[in-house]
């Protein structure tokens, strides 16, 4: 038998809320920690998880539902719910596990890995200025420009890395963190629009895979899909706190909480979520739900204080990102790559789904109903087709930038979900569990070779697209490249920077890539693992990599380290005669070499 309508049906659901509340305060508590009390105090850093656990079931415990406790629990919903939230999880962390270095490579990962150890090394964020980023090592910053940028997820990755995660891994780790209650949430909120507990279940323990965008958008911005996994958890401490029968005001904190972590996790996601919230209160009233209209302005006006409060404490980049013009377009910007819509399989069953609801709406006069089940399915509908063809975003917006039009496609999967299996849910069990979960396995999992794919953009293929794994079905590493393949990282480059890391070695480091086109994204993570700054021939005045008598004196009598990658056996051979040079690492196609 199908349950009724309720958000929280039992105690199970309110552990969840539980569970999703310690994380968004955990996630607010270290970030106070990073901007505000900027302590690197490790019993006050690890206090926060403990603290934010007690906070959680402390607000949880205060909103009051009518739980039905004459109606069995689903355990067969739960137990898959659990089952599935594992597998995935450990899905995300697979390439990481398999291979320390599989993160190493994703675009501009290497600034906020470098953000995040120097919060962890420091505890607080690194000065935004131009002197500060010449002489450290976060190399990437523009200018120290970037050290500026909302650092939500760097804060939380710097927790990571105090509890022993590598500097590589943790980012990568934090959103799949997020990614886990996210699911969560999505379990949660399915129910306005399902009233199957195994059917949200299965939504829910696949969201993560249900589309390849998903994972691409990280490959876009992480912290950018860091932000937009918090959506989906900020609109249920809304809802349920429209929804808890308990009007008392600590309702409010979470919720608060939760806008104010939007707000300084990524510019514009906080704006996004205030059009939701608009769209909602718009219907509210619109369905003649007065009273729940009101009830939704004042948990907004109420959130607005500690919001504003967080606001003060954001650097002039936050700003620049969130209020882009034509200047900041980027014509490299990897979500412009893609296609503002999803694989055809999963487009096609959403089409349906939507006009399955439209005819059933029309058919039954569904709209008229105005039961809170359907004001919340015309709700979660409207979002949808706001998202649904983005190309009217584009067309009033693009002249702005282009870019920001852009990643608002990969919201996409993050409303798609709620009307994926509409129309699948029609179907009499078990046929609807059958086949939504085919069709969410297909969203990453299953990938059939359709020339969709090679319309995308080659860009997907050649950049990401790990040719080593290419027959690897089901990890996540065969299908985007989250590593760079040997030919860029090598375990004898890594062995070699972790002998200069094991030896603390106090001399300046040069970096001689023979290679070429490899020297940038060596130097920039390699100064983040080393925390120093991996000097670059370019800075020495070197303009091309051969050991001539002009390099050779620039080169000379400095003290340095040269960490020399792939030399010609003609470069090797003048290393090892320079009068005084000593060989201190040997492996593979990595020398080091200590030079008078």
């Amino acid at each position: 038998m199908e349950a009724a309508f309720n958000i929280v049906r039992n105690q199970f659901d309110k552990i969840i809320l539980v569970l999703i509340g310690w994380f968004f305060t955990l996630l607010f508590f270290v970030w106070v920690l990073t901007n505000i009390v900027r302590t690197n105090n490790y019993y006050l850093w690890f206090l926060t998880i403990p603290l934010s656990l007690v906070t959680s079931i402390f607000v949880v415990k205060n909103y009051e539902f009518n739980l039905d406790k004459t109606r069995k629990i689903n355990w067969l919903a739960y137990s898959v719910l659990v089952f599935l939230l594992i597998l995935v999880f450990f899905y995300y962390l697979e390439p990481v596990i398999r291979y320390p270095l599989s993160t190493v490579g994703i675009p501009n990962k290497d600034l906020h890995d470098g953000i995040s150890v120097f919060i962890a090394d420091h505890g607080y964020a690194p000065p935004d200025t131009a002197k500060f980023a010449e002489n450290f090592y976060i190399l990437s910053s523009q200018n120290g420009l970037y050290l500026g940028y909302p650092n939500l997820l760097h804060s939380f990755s710097a927790l990571l890395l105090k509890a022993g995660i590598g500097p590589f891994q943790a980012t990568w780790i934090a959103v799949s963190i997020g990614l886990f209650f996210a699911s969560l949430a999505v379990f949660l909120l399915s129910r306005f629009i399902y009233r199957d507990d195994l059917f949200s279940a299965l939504l829910g323990g696949f969201f993560a895979i249900s589309s390849f965008r998903i994972p691409y958008a990280g490959v876009a911005s992480i912290p950018m899909l860091f932000s937009l996994i918090l959506l989906l958890p900020s609109l249920l401490f809304f809802l349920v706190s429209l929804e808890s029968e308990n009007r008392q005001r600590l309702n409010f904190i979470l919720p608060s909480i939760c806008i104010s972590i939007l707000a300084v996790s990524y510019g514009g996601t906080v704006l996004l979520f205030f059009g939701i919230l608009l769209i909602l209160l718009i219907l509210l009233f619109l369905f003649k739900q007065k009273e729940k209209g009101l009830n939704l302005t004042r948990l907004i006006l109420f959130s607005l204080p500690l919001l504003i409060f967080c606001l003060f404490f954001l650097k002039r980049i936050y700003w620049q990102n969130t209020f882009p013009t034509i200047k900041d377009f980027d014509p490299y910007e990897l979500s412009q790559r893609l296609l503002p819509l999803d694989q055809p399989l999963y487009m096609i069953v959403l089409v349906i789904s939507v006009i399955t609801y439209l005819y059933e709406t029309i058919k039954r006069k569904i709209i008229n109903q105005q039961t809170k089940e359907e004001i919340y399915r015309v709700f979660f509908f409207v979002l949808v087709i706001l998202f649904f063809a983005p190309i009217g975003f584009y067309f009033i917006f693009s002249s702005l930038n282009f870019q920001k039009m852009m990643r608002l496609a990969l919201v996409q999967p993050f409303l798609f979900i709620f009307f994926l299996g509409y129309a699948i849910y029609l179907l009499k069990k078990p046929w609807r569990y059958i086949l939504i979960a085919v069709i969410l396995l297909f969203g990453l999992i299953i990938r059939p070779n359709l020339s969709f794919y090679q319309v995308v953009s080659p860009e997907v293929r050649e950049s990401f697209y790990n040719q080593s794994d290419k027959n690897k079905s089901f990890t996540l590493l065969s299908h985007w490249r989250l590593i760079l393949n040997d030919q860029i990282w090598s375990k004898d480059i890594f062995d070699g920077l972790t002998w200069l890391k094991n030896h603390q070695v106090k001399n300046k480091v040069l970096l001689w890539d023979e290679r070429g086109w490899t020297e940038e994204t060596v130097a920039n993570w390699g100064s983040i693992y080393l925390r120093k700054k991996i000097i670059r021939p370019s800075e020495l005045g070197i303009k091309n990599l051969q050991l001539d008598y002009y390099n050779l004196n620039l080169i000379n009598n400095r003290g340095l380290v040269v960490f020399l990658i792939a030399p010609s056996e003609k470069s090797l051979d003048q290393y090892k005669s320079i009068s005084g040079s000593i060989n201190l690492f040997s492996q593979g196609q990595v020398f080091l070499y200590q030079l008078p």
